[in-house]
Protein backbone atom coordinates (compact mmCIF):
# COMPACT_ATOMS: atom_id res chain seq x y z
CA UNK A 1 0.00 0.00 0.00
CA UNK A 2 1.37 3.37 -0.92
CA UNK A 3 0.07 6.79 -0.06
CA UNK A 4 0.84 10.36 0.67
CA UNK A 5 -0.14 12.53 3.59
CA UNK A 6 -0.33 16.30 3.22
CA UNK A 7 -1.86 19.33 4.86
CA UNK A 8 -3.92 21.93 3.01
CA UNK A 9 -2.24 24.98 4.55
CA UNK A 10 -4.26 27.53 2.57
CA UNK A 11 -7.63 26.10 3.51
CA UNK A 12 -6.75 25.76 7.19
CA UNK A 13 -5.30 29.29 7.28
CA UNK A 14 -8.55 30.62 5.77
CA UNK A 15 -10.55 28.79 8.44
CA UNK A 16 -8.36 30.30 11.16
CA UNK A 17 -8.87 33.77 9.70
CA UNK A 18 -12.63 33.23 9.35
CA UNK A 19 -13.06 32.11 12.97
CA UNK A 20 -14.70 34.88 14.98
CA UNK A 21 -15.54 32.98 18.17
CA UNK A 22 -13.71 30.74 20.62
CA UNK A 23 -15.88 27.76 19.64
CA UNK A 24 -15.13 28.19 15.94
CA UNK A 25 -11.41 28.43 16.63
CA UNK A 26 -11.52 25.41 18.94
CA UNK A 27 -13.07 23.42 16.08
CA UNK A 28 -10.19 24.43 13.81
CA UNK A 29 -7.63 23.55 16.49
CA UNK A 30 -9.24 20.11 16.86
CA UNK A 31 -8.86 19.61 13.10
CA UNK A 32 -5.22 20.71 13.26
CA UNK A 33 -4.58 18.25 16.11
CA UNK A 34 -6.12 15.49 13.99
CA UNK A 35 -3.97 16.53 11.02
CA UNK A 36 -0.90 16.48 13.25
CA UNK A 37 -1.59 12.89 14.28
CA UNK A 38 -2.14 11.88 10.64
CA UNK A 39 1.14 13.52 9.64
CA UNK A 40 3.03 11.82 12.48
CA UNK A 41 1.58 8.48 11.40
CA UNK A 42 2.45 9.34 7.79
CA UNK A 43 6.06 10.05 8.72
CA UNK A 44 6.42 6.64 10.36
CA UNK A 45 4.93 4.97 7.26
CA UNK A 46 7.05 7.00 4.85
CA UNK A 47 4.03 8.82 3.36
CA UNK A 48 5.43 12.28 4.16
CA UNK A 49 8.39 13.97 5.80
CA UNK A 50 9.14 16.48 8.52
CA UNK A 51 8.21 19.43 6.30
CA UNK A 52 4.53 18.45 6.58
CA UNK A 53 4.87 18.33 10.37
CA UNK A 54 6.40 21.82 10.34
CA UNK A 55 3.40 23.08 8.33
CA UNK A 56 0.99 21.66 10.90
CA UNK A 57 2.99 23.17 13.77
CA UNK A 58 2.92 26.56 12.01
CA UNK A 59 -0.87 26.32 11.61
CA UNK A 60 -1.27 25.40 15.28
CA UNK A 61 0.81 28.41 16.33
CA UNK A 62 -1.29 30.61 14.04
CA UNK A 63 -4.51 29.29 15.59
CA UNK A 64 -3.23 29.67 19.15
CA UNK A 65 -2.13 33.24 18.46
CA UNK A 66 -5.58 34.01 17.04
CA UNK A 67 -7.30 32.71 20.20
CA UNK A 68 -6.60 36.03 21.94
CA UNK A 69 -8.37 37.90 19.13
CA UNK A 70 -11.68 36.01 19.04
CA UNK A 71 -14.66 36.47 21.32
CA UNK A 72 -16.16 33.94 23.71
CA UNK A 73 -19.75 34.18 22.43
CA UNK A 74 -22.12 32.56 19.99
CA UNK A 75 -21.42 33.27 16.33
CA UNK A 76 -23.90 35.35 14.37
CA UNK A 77 -25.58 33.68 11.38
CA UNK A 78 -23.38 35.76 9.06
CA UNK A 79 -20.22 34.66 10.92
CA UNK A 80 -21.34 31.03 10.74
CA UNK A 81 -21.90 31.42 7.00
CA UNK A 82 -18.44 32.93 6.45
CA UNK A 83 -16.82 30.23 8.58
CA UNK A 84 -18.64 27.50 6.64
CA UNK A 85 -17.57 29.06 3.33
CA UNK A 86 -13.93 29.09 4.47
CA UNK A 87 -14.28 25.39 5.25
CA UNK A 88 -15.50 24.67 1.72
CA UNK A 89 -12.94 26.70 -0.22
Amino acid sequence: VSGKVGVNVGKTARKIAAAKTVNQLRAVIAEIESDMQEVKDGITKGFCDETELEKVKMLMAMAQNRMGQVEDREATPEEEKMFALASLM
